[in-house]
């Protein structure tokens, strides 16, 4: 019988952005925490935490006093009828994610065990009508465009996107006057319409208030909407405060015109995304954050059932292991239509994969299983984790 032996908790530290001093990582360095569980078959397979990029510290106390409950379990889909649960403590937040990633290392197992490609795998899960027949209908958009970028730095941002064919871009605003901000995404919707004449990109534009909190209210985001009302823009991200529904709900409610609204990145459980359901159009899912796989269907399946309509993008936002658990998902689920290729170069991914950037795209689905199953995890000084690394404004 195939058990679980051991869990275990890998952090490091990594350069990244082209120069090296992107918005929130003070220190230098951008930092992930891996959490890894073996079988006693000697299966082994990783998953990342969302939630380290910001307090990484915490994680390799936190995963060795759960990983107990874990220990001596078989590695079966049955586990999942019986989860393990702490009474107010598991259903949401840092605990709900760590308990989903070593979930999420199960289903991995499991179904490589048993010869299924993790992407067919995560088909039997979902409602039969969400299970995606071709990968070529997913549309993959360059993320980018720091929000203390320079419209000069946001076009070569976006330049990057355009180089690699994507279907769209999106920059980040909020932080800056809205003048300022106006001129910036000005530069890029000039530059893609100059230069994009059979394929235009949409754009998106993410107010990063989740992480911004309180520097757009409802007034100021009016004043927003008003002077974007010629670009285009395909949908609005975390425009208010994602922990504030009345927000949304008063916000949409004064609308007269249709705006997509996307949100999610955020949130970590089932809840979250039910309270918002009639509000916004596109959801992000990130199985790094939300709960692991088991979650994440669960999501996708209630949406299906409640909200027939809803569309996901795939969120990303850490190393490759973070891009290629939620492209299974992605590739599995007809229902995420859109999925987030980060532009900032990961030096870390030299080291975990042996190339810098991984070609989401063009990626066959046996090809995400051999990713997974050779990561190098090895210790190595020029990416030893750095304290108090974790993103910080």
């Amino acid at each position: 019988m195939n058990k679980i032996e051991s869990i275990t908790c890998k952090r490091f530290s990594s350069k990244y952005g082209e120069f090296n001093n992107s918005f929130g990582q003070p220190l230098g360095v951008k930092s992930i925490v891996l959490l890894t569980v073996t079988s006693s078959e000697g299966h082994a397979r990783s998953h990342e935490l969302y939630s380290g990029i910001y307090i990484p510290e915490i994680f390799p106390n936190l995963i060795s006093i759960i990983s107990e409950q874990y220990i001596g379990k078989e590695i079966s889909l049955e586990f999942f009828n019986n989860r393990i649960k702490l009474p107010f403590l598991s259903n949401s937040g840092i605990f709900k994610s760590i308990t989903g990633a070593i979930e999420s290392c199960i289903i991995q197992i499991y179904f490589s065990s048993k010869g299924i490609c993790l992407v067919e795998g995560l088909k039997t899960l979902l409602n039969p009508s969400l299970r995606r027949d071709t990968f070529t209908n997913i549309n993959y958009y360059g993320s980018g465009g720091s929000v203390a970028f320079s419209s000069d730095e946001c076009v070569e941002d976006l330049k990057k996107s355009l180089k690699k064919g994507l279907d769209g871009f999106k920059m980040r605003c909020g932080l800056k006057d809205i003048k300022d901000d106006i001129q910036r995404v000005d530069a890029v919707y000039q530059y893609i319409n100059k230069n994009s004449l059979n394929k235009k990109p949409k754009l998106m534009i993410d107010f990063i208030q989740g992480t911004l909190k309180s520097t757009v209210n409802l007034l100021k985001l009016e004043k927003y909407i008003k002077e974007l009302t010629d670009f285009n823009i395909f949908w609005l991200e975390e425009p208010l405060d994602p922990d504030k529904v009345n927000l949304y709900e008063e916000f949409v409610s004064s609308q007269k015109n249709y705006i997509n609204l996307c949100l999610g990145e955020s949130f970590t459980c089932l809840n979250e995304y039910a309270a918002f359901k009639n509000i916004i159009n596109f959801f992000q899912l990130d199985v790094t954050h939300v709960g692991g796989y088991y979650d994440a269907i669960n999501i996708l399946n209630y949406m299906k059932k409640y909200k027939s309509d809803t569309r996901f993008s795939s969120h990303v936002w850490g190393s490759g292991i973070s891009g290629l658990l939620n492209l299974a998902i992605c590739r599995a689920s007809n229902s995420i239509s859109w999925f987030e290729v980060p532009l900032l170069n990961f030096e870390i991914n030299l080291h975990i994969f042996g190339k810098e950037e991984i070609d989401y795209p063009n990626l066959e689905n046996n090809e995400i299983d051999n990713y997974l199953s050779n990561l190098n995890l090895e210790y190595n000084h020029k990416f030893e984790f750095v304290e108090k690394s974790g993103y910080k404004i």
